[in-house]
């Protein structure tokens, strides 16, 4: 047939084809007629978004030369090997509202991935930190600008894996300040439980939001720098900042809470616009609407403990251990119900770190704080978690 010169000259031409066809495969041109199957490349799916707005074709491609191949959204949720890319835009955009911190955050966490800089928590602990990208800062830029400006497509198991994740959070996120209704809802269900006296306290535990809510419309006369000043302290709390320093020493330092930037200026802006006169009682009227007449174990815990020990949040916006946690770190220690109930209620009712048998959750959330609620309600509180089962949170481990 063919002497072995000839037999090596004819593979030699075979490998050079063979590796022309992967090339060919692989080229933009080729990727273009793969479009119609429900796994379809999200390279050429964003081409298909990006060609209907404003967008530079240089940045585009760098998007998806250097980012699409790991946050790919043909590939299914088992598959994944980082979170897409609509949830990085989406997470970016809420704790940056330029368009230039969102850039510059994006920017500095590429070129130095890191676990203290990360603000996708549960992406990292199922993908690990993204590795170092050795990418030219310019292309970078270029890169996030694109993800700031465009629509980006999100797989199509995306929108049910957000629902379990988050539950409801999604809706409290996209509360905005042309729907009145849902920055009100918001405000109760994030400062009301501290900020207000009602039959949930014995005694006030933190000034009431008017208080506030004037002393810092004193201060700060446009609706952007008084949201600033709010999201401000609230994101870092301290005494230096602290307008109302009567209420430090009475109530001690607000703790730090856990909610976006977007979250609170979505409450500061509702706040700005609002009559001192009437916050309060409305606050209090959405209260007395949600809070049964007659207490039951079950009642107390889902009024005065759950708002805190949520699990349908993202981890990293919880303000406390999940309670599955605490029922089976307190269970470990207590062998009796009636030993449980004590040691909950002793806590609850005068929390120190002295006290504190949560380590981890003590150096993550910080010591609780002091709640004046009546004895016996942290008593029923106390037999509701040592008798229920709990969820655990997805993140849960």
């Amino acid at each position: 047939m063919f002497n072995d010169k000839t037999s090596k000259k004819m593979k030699a031409f075979s490998i050079i084809i063979i590796i022309a066809t992967l090339f060919a495969a692989c080229s933009p041109n080729n990727n273009k007629q793969n479009t119609t199957t429900d796994n379809s490349d999200s390279l050429n799916n964003t081409e298909k978004i990006a060609a209907t707005t404003p967008s530079d074709k240089e940045s585009l491609q760098l998007f998806n030369n250097k980012c699409m191949i790991c946050h790919n959204t043909g590939t299914s949720e088992e598959t994944a090997i980082a979170p897409p890319m609509v949830s990085v835009k989406r997470r970016y955009k809420m704790s940056f509202d330029t368009k230039e911190e969102f850039v510059k955050a994006v920017v500095d966490y590429t070129g130095n991935p890191s676990d203290e800089h990360a603000l996708m928590v549960k992406a990292k602990e199922k993908f690990n930190i993204m590795p170092k990208l050795m990418y030219d800062k310019a292309d970078l830029e270029k890169i996030a600008a694109f993800i700031y400006d465009n629509e980006i497509e999100q797989p199509v198991w995306f929108g049910e894996h957000f629902k379990k994740e988050h539950g409801n959070f999604k809706a409290v996120e996209n509360a905005t300040p042309e729907n009145p209704e849902n920055p009100k809802i918001l405000l109760h269900n994030k400062c009301v439980i501290c900020h207000q006296t009602s039959n949930l306290q014995t005694k006030p535990i933190a000034p009431l939001i008017s208080e506030f809510s004037a002393v810092y419309k004193e201060k700060y006369k446009t609706k952007e720098a008084f949201s600033k000043a709010i999201v401000h302290f609230v994101n870092v709390p301290n005494e230096a900042d602290a307008l109302l320093k009567e209420s430090v020493a009475q109530y001690n330092l607000m703790p730090r809470l856990n909610y976006s930037e977007n979250t609170v200026k979505i409450i500061a802006d509702y706040l700005y616009g609002s009559d001192e006169k009437n916050i309060d009682s409305q606050m209090k009227k959405i209260t007395k609407n949600n809070t049964p007449t007659e207490n039951t174990p079950q009642s107390v815990y889902e009024s005065k403990c759950k708002i805190c020990h949520n699990i349908n949040v993202a981890q990293g916006e919880m303000l406390a251990p999940p309670m599955v946690n605490i029922q089976r770190k307190y269970k470990m220690l207590h062998k009796t119900k009636e030993e449980f109930i004590a040691a909950v209620v002793n806590f609850t009712s005068s929390p120190t770190q002295e006290k504190a048998v949560m380590f981890g959750a003590l150096k993550q959330f910080d010591v609780m704080p002091k709640l004046n609620y009546h004895e016996n309600d942290l008593k029923m509180a106390a037999e509701y978690i040592y008798d229920n089962q709990f969820e655990k949170p997805a993140w849960f481990k």
